[in-house]
């Protein structure tokens, strides 16, 4: 039987659904928790693309139209 993953902070079992490696316990959240950030890209007669800031669309400022 598999061991039970630990929380990278506290030490504490996780939920075996639980896809991060820290728990949700307050101060184990705070630093394990990295705010993403993604913009909506507007487009020409179809719906509005949701990326990820660091993707290539946004680097290369195909639409001026993005909103945060």
């Amino acid at each position: 039987m598999d061991e039970p993953r630990k929380c990278v902070y506290c030490g504490n079992d996780l939920h075996a659904e639980r896809p991060f490696e820290y728990c949700l316990e307050a101060s184990c959240y705070e630093k394990g928790f990295k705010q993403a950030e993604y913009y909506v890209l507007g487009v020409h007669k179809s719906a509005p693309v949701v990326v990820w800031a660091e993707s290539s669309e946004v680097k290369a400022k195909i639409s001026y139209m993005n909103v945060k």
